[in-house]
């Protein structure tokens, strides 16, 4: 549903199945993944589906939007990168271990990490893995840049900064 708080109305109401990704808003389109494994995109005015795209596995990660891609990964360990006009594949990669996690790009670059405990950087071109650290602990949430740092948050309670340019770690600070 979409909701206008200026006025305190619902201003339209679609089914687009269960939903626990966030929805993205991206010049004037919407994009998310629902649990019956799908992403989509919308107009965000009206709720009208533009594509979808079937992944045949739940999604619990919230998409990122960037440079013409919505990239996002689902139960089944895929990491998909989407053209955001047409909703074709761009690429796809394999980890092998649920992805919960929020990507974030940034100059070209998708920062992700997932249930095997590797977080990646990977070429949002063309899906080529340029580093991978394994911190040891699941990661489910998203990550921030802060200069040339990424900041991770893990599931031990482990905050960690790694290098923007090869994944290595700054620091680590246990919570």
């Amino acid at each position: 549903a979409s909701y206008n708080i200026g006025i305190g109305e619902i201003s339209w109401r679609k089914n687009f199945g269960y939903i626990q990704t966030s929805p993205i808003l991206n010049e004037g389109h919407i994009y998310f993944g629902s649990l019956n494994g799908t992403q989509y995109k919308a107009e965000a005015s009206s709720g009208k589906m533009i594509w979808r795209v079937e992944t045949k596995s739940p999604i619990h990660s919230t998409c990122a939007v960037s440079g013409g891609a919505v990239v996002f990964g689902n139960d089944n360990g895929e990491i998909y990168c989407i053209n955001t006009n047409d909703g074709s594949q761009r690429w796809m990669l394999e980890t092998g271990a649920t992805v919960y996690s929020t990507p974030m790009i940034d100059n070209g670059t998708v920062y992700i990490g997932n249930d095997d405990s590797l977080f990646k950087a990977i070429s949002l071109t063309d899906g080529a893995v340029l580093w991978k650290n394994n911190l040891k602990t699941k990661i489910i949430s998203g990550s921030a840049l802060y200069g040339e740092q990424v900041i991770v948050t893990c599931v031990d309670g482990s905050v960690y900064s790694l290098n923007k340019s090869d994944g290595g770690v700054k620091w680590k600070f246990q919570t």
